[in-house]
């Protein structure tokens, strides 16, 4: 257990035992350096919250005596080591923070300040801020002295303590601020992979020509998506944009994977062998876990649990076992042609197809009981992905030829994309899109140089023109796929009195 310490200017984290109750410092937080010439040398950086976010410390500092505008930040902390990196700054006086999308960060993050002109009586506010770019929203500065705040995810309402009215406030919780999230395809009749928007929207294809492709498996740290083929039962890999293809694992024992990034491990299922291995994320050290199984399909992890869930086509079953492929138990059995499993393991729920005509996409405890039908009459559901946050719950109709979405219940259910060949595996990328901004823009002698932020895997273009009036803009060189967070283009120095930039992120 971590508590603030904001006592007696010691300004710091404090780590608890809970069998023993023994304490310790866990991080501290110096003053800062004050820029005025009169008054406190110093300005004390006073934890006001803490909140445990995705296995991390979140805490708001305020900034101590005199106050000044900017000098307050949000903080995360290791829990294990106290290492503090800085995620929002140029606050005034915070005093909460709480993530917009459950636990984690990708959503973004709600910042309360008490006082924006403090010590004199003032307003306060709420932002939002995309993480790690702190682009900020305003979303309301009109709060008299807000403490604190709680949302309320089952009423989506965000309740705040306002201190000197003793008044409790409720507000709609702001929107994320994810621009974006992407659906990805398999069709493994068609020998494609494709993305689109998660409305169905903007659907592009990234690899064609592939023999039997099932995938992809995001890598989105690292810019990367993989799958496996059964024409050529390998595993492969490539920017996220399909560019930079190269071969994981050789045949015959390749298959699309499940990643343990912090194990440096993939998991993956060899359906026509009936086994399940383990290597590393290069696809060395090749482990076999199971043999014997019938026609086990698509592994998934529940990292905090230790477990590996995947569906027996063959034998009809869903079954768990331990990470190092003891303890293995049936979950859900005599549920002929079980396909692709997906885990909402935070609601203790595991979700899966039943691959034939006429199936259904199914609901039960993680254990396996309080089996439910969310969804019936569908022509051969195979791939599933869950969006927690948005309460959504994707399928792809092999049959059918069409990719759907419904609540998590079941209802509602929409026709996203259709007339498409043999759909095997959808994958959701979740994560934000940033805005695209440009960081510098240099000229010398010989060259003009412009860079941005930019997402690893994923492709630009920069484009001119040397008059906006001009109805068409010309490519300055070709498309580039990030291998960086910070991309450069060069534009040698011509003869133009001027020259107009702009650069966008390829579909």
């Amino acid at each position: 257990m971590c508590q603030p310490d904001k006592h007696g200017g010691f300004n710091n984290v404090r780590k608890v035992a809970i069998a023993t109750g023994a304490e310790q410092p866990l991080v501290s937080f110096p003053p800062t350096p004050s820029p005025l010439t009169n008054g406190p040398p110093v300005i004390e950086n006073v934890p006001t919250s803490i909140h445990w976010v995705g296995g991390q410390l979140l805490v708001t500092t305020f900034g101590g005596a005199p106050f000044l505008p900017g000098y307050s930040k949000v903080l995360q902390i290791n829990p294990q080591t106290g290492a503090a990196v800085s995620l929002v700054e140029g606050l005034t006086s915070a005093m909460d923070v709480a993530p917009l999308s459950g636990d984690t960060l990708s959503g973004g993050v709600l910042t309360l300040e008490h006082n924006l002109s403090f010590p004199q009586p003032g307003l306060g506010r709420l932002q939002s801020f995309t993480i790690p770019t702190s682009v900020a929203v305003t979303n309301s500065a009109c709060l008299v002295t807000p403490s604190s705040m709680l949302i309320d995810r089952m009423s989506n309402r965000l309740i705040l303590a306002e201190l000197s009215t003793g008044r409790l406030v409720w507000l709609p919780v702001p929107s994320s601020l994810a621009r974006g999230g992407y659906l990805y395809f398999s069709e493994i009749d068609g020998g494609r992979i494709g993305r689109a928007n998660l409305d169905g929207t903007g659907k592009v294809t990234l690899l064609s020509g592939r023999p039997l492709p099932v995938g992809p498996a995001l890598a989105l740290a690292r810019g990367q998506m993989y799958w496996g083929e059964i024409g050529s039962r390998t595993m492969w890999r490539a920017n996220l944009d399909g560019t930079g293809q190269t071969i994981v694992v050789n045949s015959p024992n390749g298959g699309m994977p499940t990643f343990d990034f912090a194990g440096g491990r993939m998991y993956w299922s060899v359906s026509e062998g009936g086994t399940i291995r383990s290597a590393n994320l290069d696809g060395s050290d090749q482990q076999v876990l199971f043999t014997g199984l019938n026609g086990p399909r698509t592994v998934v992890l529940d990292l905090v649990g230790g477990k590996m869930y995947w569906a027996n086509s063959g034998g009809g079953d869903v079954r768990r076992a331990n990470l190092d492929g003891t303890g293995q138990q049936t979950l859900v059995a005599g549920v002929a042609n079980s396909s692709l499993v997906a885990l909402d393991v935070a609601g203790g729920k595991m979700y899966w197809t039943v691959q034939q005509a006429n199936g259904d996409v199914r609901r039960a405890n993680l254990d396996g009981s309080s089996q439910e039908i969310l969804v019936r009459n569908q022509n051969v559901p195979s791939g599933i992905a869950l969006d927690i946050n948005n309460g959504h719950i994707y399928w792809a109709n092999n049959g059918g030829g069409d990719i759907r979405r419904a609540n998590l219940d079941g209802t509602g259910q929409q026709i996203l994309l259709s007339g498409l060949s043999g759909l095997a595996v959808i994958t959701l990328d979740l994560s934000v899109l940033p805005p695209l901004n440009i960081q510098t823009a240099t000229k010398s002698d010989t060259a003009f140089a412009l860079s941005w932020n930019a997402l690893l895997g994923r492709a630009y273009q920069v484009q001119f023109k040397s008059d906006l009036i001009q109805t068409n803009w010309t490519n300055l060189g070709s498309r580039r796929t990030a291998t960086n967070t910070t991309m450069t283009a060069f534009d040698s120095v011509v003869t133009n009195p001027q020259r107009f930039y702009r650069v966008f992120l390829l579909p």
